[in-house]
């Protein structure tokens, strides 16, 4: 699991590191490699390509493990809060001994440090994947040559394409990556602002396979829709719309899918696992939506042959 960004924001105010620059994907520069999508498109034309955030694809374990370590965690000690106020209430029929006041003394103490402490903890971690946005989607304009990125807080970066350094950034967790994008000051090595694009990985394998995602970005805004458009056989169906349950589960078994058959079948156990975690996450969170102005930007136009959303997904995945 990835979240950097997240829950730890990306460090800005500083000067690009020297990891950074050498890792730097450059927008005219070509990577000689069959580009992949990482099932994270969510339509694409000849105007945009839209992509889903790269928390995406997992969204719902983190809402998961809170949900069930705060049941872990203050369903007893609720019991033991009731426990103590009852022997308050009848302090001899408790075969301990303890005084009334002893009681509601410990019943107070319980409730503060694990009822409104550990919730108000898990509340907070929470609301980073609950009660926010089902996703965050970025939209790459490349006849305008802008990028849109939906920000964590609803509002919208729009910054000129050739203005982003692209990066493979190291994650909070030193062998996971994602592909980067740092808003730069004017000195050209200040970062102001980062955001990432769909994808994350582990490793040094899975650092090639960034730069093939980032192919497949750079490709469909250097090249054309043309060069990328027989790839993407399927759009994530959450344009205007929360997704379905299966969608959920399909979403999150595809991280799996690259693997060995029996992480495959550990995945499924994973994703049927967090699936009700997912679907809490979803729906305590709002549609995300662009501003009329980027809209009003990004109008398609009626003849073009290289629109593909989810309307083309087989019936699995719809």
């Amino acid at each position: 699991m990835e979240y950097t960004g997240l829950i730890q924001k990306y460090p800005i105010d500083r000067l690009l590191t020297e990891e950074e620059k050498q890792n730097q994907l450059k927008q005219k520069w070509r990577f000689d490699a069959q580009p992949v999508h990482q099932l994270s498109v969510i339509k694409m034309n000849s105007t945009f390509l839209e992509i889903a955030d790269k928390y995406y694809g997992l969204k719902g374990v983190l809402s998961t493990a809170i949900l069930l370590g705060m049941a872990i965690l203050c369903l007893p000690a609720l019991w033991l809060v009731i426990h103590m106020v009852l022997i308050a209430i009848d302090p001899d029929g408790d075969p301990s001994g303890m005084s009334r006041d002893a009681a509601l003394m410990n019943a107070a103490g319980i409730f503060v440090v694990f009822v409104i402490g550990v919730g108000a903890a898990g509340l907070w971690l929470l609301r980073k994947e609950s009660f926010v946005y089902t996703h965050y989607p970025i939209r790459l304009n490349r006849k305008t040559r802008v990028v849109h990125v939906f920000r964590l807080d609803g509002t919208v970066l729009s910054v000129p394409w050739e203005k982003v350094f692209f990066t493979l950034g190291r994650c909070a967790s030193p062998r996971q990556w994602d592909v980067r994008g740092h808003v730069l000051d004017a000195d050209g090595a200040t970062v102001r602002e980062s955001f990432a694009l769909g994808a994350w990985s582990v490793g040094e394998q899975g650092k090639e396979v960034l730069r093939r995602y980032w192919e497949f970005i750079r490709r469909y805004m250097e090249e054309g829709p043309q060069e990328v458009f027989s790839i993407v056989q399927i759009c994530l169906p959450i344009a205007g719309h929360k997704e379905s349950v299966r969608t959920g589960f399909d979403r999150m078994f595809a991280e799996f899918s690259g693997a060995p058959f029996p992480v495959r079948m550990m995945g499924a156990v994973i994703a049927l696992a967090v699936l009700p975690g997912r679907w809490f996450a979803i729906r305590t969170s709002r549609i995300p939506k662009w501003p009329q102005a980027v809209e009003d930007e990004n109008r398609v136009e009626l003849d073009d042959p290289y629109v593909k959303d989810a309307s083309v997904n087989p019936l699995a995945f719809s």
